[in-house]
């Protein structure tokens, strides 16, 4: 089962007592799943299709609660091999279509005829409850969230462009998540990125079981990170001393090889023969070897006065 397929699962279970948020949330669900049909004068009916028997069940659930109507399912074979099966519910306008539409901010209807509600309307949400509500349907509806072991990205798959510019607004402008929308092929995708946003998301929507996963999901992930940040630096310190110790024995195998130690004084030429038997060793553990011993910045200050003699005996045979 997919990362979305359990958030719905859990999403599903979801139910408002509160009559003002069941409606959001079969607004949403009419909005993003269904069809109006005109079936005389000013007459509509509506139909909600989904391919998931839980999302069908809680749609008939909410028309018979708030509208006390009886709504009838009908299942239909799709696929080639007729394996899924699409979950089809119809409101007829002798049921009171009409009235359900209305009510969920879908139409309105004045002198002029029946008017289609491009936007959200606001009237459906007297508390944040209902916008939380809302969001939980037009996710049920039409959304996707992606496994947060491989991306944090949800999306909202709409046909309907002007809606879909409405959903991005009411997501940013209601819960201040920043939602974008764009369009991909023929449909207008709202999407979501970051693993805080998806966490907030999620909670929202009261997907809790599914947050603290994300959530644990998230906290692995960065401690994973953390310690591949300190394995890095740690090479890149590994690989900086490995370098510099290379360098150095270089200088004093060149001066060595062209002046001999007694080129050095006495207090280069006991740290170069330090670093020549210790390669590899930290310069304050090489400090501490000395007859005096030397800090780690003394030593490092012997080693660069080391590395530029070096330098300067070899412009000098260059000149010559």
């Amino acid at each position: 089962m997919s990362f979305s397929a359990t958030v719905k699962n859990e999403l599903v279970r979801v139910m408002s007592t509160e009559a003002s948020q069941q409606l959001s949330e079969l607004s949403a669900l009419i909005r993003t799943t269904g069809t109006l049909n005109i079936t005389g004068l000013n007459k509509l009916s509506f139909s909600v299709f989904t391919e998931n028997p839980a999302i069908a069940r809680k749609v008939f659930v909410l028309i018979k609660s708030l509208f006390d109507i009886h709504v009838e399912i009908t299942v239909k074979e799709i696929g080639s091999a007729r394996k899924n099966k699409l979950y089809h519910l119809t409101v007829p306008y002798e049921d009171g279509a009409h009235r359900i539409l209305e009510e969920a901010g879908i139409i309105f209807q004045d002198e002029t005829g029946i008017h289609f509600i491009e936007d959200i309307p606001k009237k459906l949400f007297p508390k944040k409850a209902e916008r939380k509500a809302y969001l939980r349907g037009a996710f049920l509806g039409c959304g996707t969230v992606v496994n947060p072991e491989k991306e944090y990205h949800m999306e909202f798959s709409l046909t309907d462009i002007l809606f879909g510019e409405a959903l991005a607004k009411f997501i940013s402008s209601g819960f201040g998540i920043k939602a974008k929308a764009i369009r991909r092929k023929n449909m207008q995708i709202v999407y979501i990125k970051g693993s805080e946003q998806i966490l907030d998301m999620l909670a929202i929507m009261g997907a809790s079981t599914a947050h603290f996963q994300t959530n644990e999901v998230v906290i692995k992930k960065q401690l994973i990170n953390q310690a591949n940040r300190e394995t890095n630096c740690e090479m890149a310190n590994i690989n900086k001393i490995v370098g510099a110790a290379k360098r150095q024995l270089e200088s004093i195998e060149y001066i060595r090889s062209k002046k001999g130690w007694s080129y050095l004084s006495s207090d280069l030429r006991e740290i170069a023969k330090l670093r020549t038997k210790y390669p590899e060793m930290p310069l304050q553990e090489l400090g501490a070897k000395m007859k005096k011993p030397l800090g780690k910045s003394g030593v490092n200050h012997r080693l660069k006065k080391i590395d530029e003699l070096a330098r300067q005996l070899k412009e000098y045979e260059e000149v010559l």
